[in-house]
């Protein structure tokens, strides 16, 4: 771990002088624009997928510790990624060059063609938290372990995530302060495949996580499938959160095809299709019927530092049988979107689904 920190240290000194060039080249480094001639969406978005391995000290850990992960990691990287503590990163000159803003605080760049209105875009990353729901003091496990999804140009700051989340380990986890130490990183290599390799701890902050990173391998759809929400799905109809009698699977749709889109064109530098395909998607999405829901509510309260009160964040889990065959233009979405996850919230691992393709429930998106 002596290692990572030197690079991330090395990272640091060469950033400080790579935001002085920018600011004379007007140059943007965090952000992937959209190529003439690049196909592949949503397919060809480049996916790295990692499992951080801990030591675990004692102590409760939250229920669901989504939300405590990612204000300690948020908190961390700010820590090792800025030059220029105490500026607001809105009006911070060098904000295009620096690590935090592109991953914690993403805006849409000034030459995006477009979505130009968004006031945010997805962050590139999702954390999934080992817990999902279990009673505080239910894992006796001496292990704990944290999955991290980066997406399209967020491997290229892979040393800062590690590093950040290194630090918020050691430092404690949750309102108890847990402590837990970095003891080896896995990454998944193709996205989905399930084959895990270990990295060399001594040399992990000179991993190639770009070039690590690659498009899911989307297998062809089968006629009937079960989605699986694991996590609660905070997923908005007619301007509130719906409930299990007000879900439908075209609003579902439509906001995974929004959030993939989002992603592939901010982070991956992939070029979308015009407007008249997404409008012709969300028709046919709305138009679905051949399926069953069967969800219920899951209440999860998370106490927000910077808001200083307690918010409920809860929402949808269960499954949704699917056999409608006007599904398989949504299927290449609903593959993604396994490690993309749906809804709101999903840094913290919120929307989290997977895809059981068999009716012995053979899980895709572990």
């Amino acid at each position: 771990m002596a290692r990572l920190q030197t690079i991330v240290a090395q990272r640091q000194r060469e950033c400080c002088v790579l935001k002085i060039t920018l600011l004379r080249q007007e140059t943007l480094v965090n952000s992937t624009f959209p190529q003439a001639g690049m196909v592949g969406f949503p397919e060809a978005i480049p996916i790295g997928r990692y499992r951080l391995i801990f030591d675990r000290a004692s102590g409760r850990l939250p229920g669901y510790p989504g939300s405590a992960w990612r204000g300690a990691f948020g908190r961390q990287l700010r820590r090792i990624a800025c030059s220029m503590p105490g500026t607001d990163c809105k009006a911070c000159p060098v904000a295009t060059a620096c690590a935090y803003p592109y991953l914690f605080e993403t805006a849409p760049p000034l030459q995006a063609a477009r979505m130009r209105l968004y006031q945010r875009v997805p962050v590139p990353y999702v954390l999934e938290p080992e817990e999902t729901f279990l009673p505080a003091d239910s894992c006796e496990k001496q292990y704990y372990e944290l999955g991290l999804v980066l997406v399209g140009n967020a491997n290229r700051n892979f040393p800062y995530v590690l590093e950040a989340l290194r630090r918020a380990g050691t430092l404690g986890i949750g309102r108890n302060r847990v402590r837990l130490f970095l003891q080896a990183v896995q990454c998944e290599q193709p996205c989905g495949s399930n084959q895990w390799t270990s990295l060399d701890m001594e040399g992990v902050g000179e991993y190639d996580a770009m070039a690590a990173a690659g498009p899911a391998e989307v297998p062809a759809p089968p006629a009937q499938f079960t989605l699986r929400l694991l996590t609660p799905l905070r997923l908005i109809r007619e301007g509130r959160l719906a409930g299990p009698e007000r879900f439908r699977l075209g609003d579902f749709l439509v906001a995974l095809v929004r959030r993939v889109a989002s992603c592939a064109y901010f982070h991956a530098g992939i070029a979308l299709p015009g407007n008249g395909y997404f409008r012709e998607l969300a028709e046919n999405a709305r138009a679905l019927r051949g399926y069953e829901a069967k969800l219920r509510w899951r209440d999860w309260t998370r106490y927000s530092t910077r808001q200083r009160t307690a918010m409920q964040m809860g929402g949808l889990v269960g499954h949704v049988d699917v056999r409608d065959a006007g599904i398989k233009p949504f299927w290449p979405f609903l593959w993604i979107g396994q490690w993309l996850h749906a809804g709101r919230g999903t840094a913290m691992g919120l929307g989290r689904y997977v895809i059981e393709r068999d009716a012995g429930g053979a899980q895709e998106g572990q």
